[in-house]
């Protein structure tokens, strides 16, 4: 199967965006760490569970029904 190259912006743009949201709750992660928060962990935590997985590669998505 051969991924369009809308295809590949629209994975790209998923990534990018779950790249700035995970630096993001790193960040946020040290300021409450700095700030003295019971549990400065929450803000990575959360994030982390938010998105388990990577999305499946455009070209091997659906090919045998299981993402990879």
């Amino acid at each position: 199967m051969t991924s369009t190259p809308e295809q590949y912006l629209a994975a790209l743009t998923l990534l990018r965006t779950r790249y700035a949201n995970l630096i993001a709750a790193a960040r946020a992660t040290l300021a409450a760490n700095a700030d003295g928060e019971a549990d400065p962990l929450y803000y990575l935590r959360d994030e982390l569970a938010a998105h388990p997985t990577l999305p499946p590669h455009p070209d091997t998505a659906g090919e045998s029904g299981e993402q990879q």
